[in-house]
């Protein structure tokens, strides 16, 4: 009888434990929202749109475009900025449903849609005060570099939606394959 209790007592300990391993790794293992991901789509789209807006209005600059048709390109990157603006309120209010990935994704994006909105308040207020030197440097790196923070913010975008869909697709291929999960290979 002594016998079967010490026998039993390591195959308890040793059950516990790979029950406490496989429940660490499925913790660790969040699926990826369909619904942050669909919103990293929307914030892409409208980063694209204000980056193509912004690189539209720094051509501008190269051109004999009145201060009028700067002030409207100008409005349009707004409109598209303020829609992004939108889409990171509902990411940063989705951010805990996100998977680790996605919740990277969020913090990433944050600073650049700042650094955006600062970036065009100042080409705003910059136009606005010197509306008849749209020709001078000064004018040209304010558009230059609302181009750029636009740009970079819609690339960092289109990496993350670009990550998840690969990663998506070679989740279904391993399904497909019957091939183990990553957190089950280590």
């Amino acid at each position: 009888m002594r016998y079967r209790r010490l026998l039993s007592l390591p195959a308890i300990l040793f059950a516990l434990t790979l029950l406490m391993v496989g429940t660490s790794r499925a913790s660790a293992q969040v699926a990826d929202s369909a619904h942050v991901n669909h919103l990293l789509t929307n914030a892409e789209h409208y980063s694209n749109l204000a980056a193509n807006d912004a690189e539209i209005l720094e051509s501008f600059t190269r051109s004999r475009a009145g201060w009028q048709s700067h002030s409207g390109q100008l409005e349009r990157i707004r409109e598209n900025v303020n829609n992004l603006g939108k889409v990171v309120q509902q990411l940063n209010e989705a951010r805990s449903e996100g998977s680790p990935w996605q919740q990277a994704a969020i913090d990433r994006i944050n600073p650049l849609m700042h650094e955006i909105a600062m970036q065009l308040t100042a080409t705003i207020e910059h136009l606005r005060a010197n509306q008849s030197r749209i020709e001078m440097k000064a004018y040209q790196d304010y558009t230059r570099a609302t181009y750029q923070v636009t740009r970079r913010a819609a690339l960092t975008i289109s990496d993350y939606v670009e990550y998840g869909r690969v990663k998506a697709r070679t989740e279904t291929l391993g399904q497909k394959m019957e091939l183990p999960s990553s957190g089950q290979m280590e």
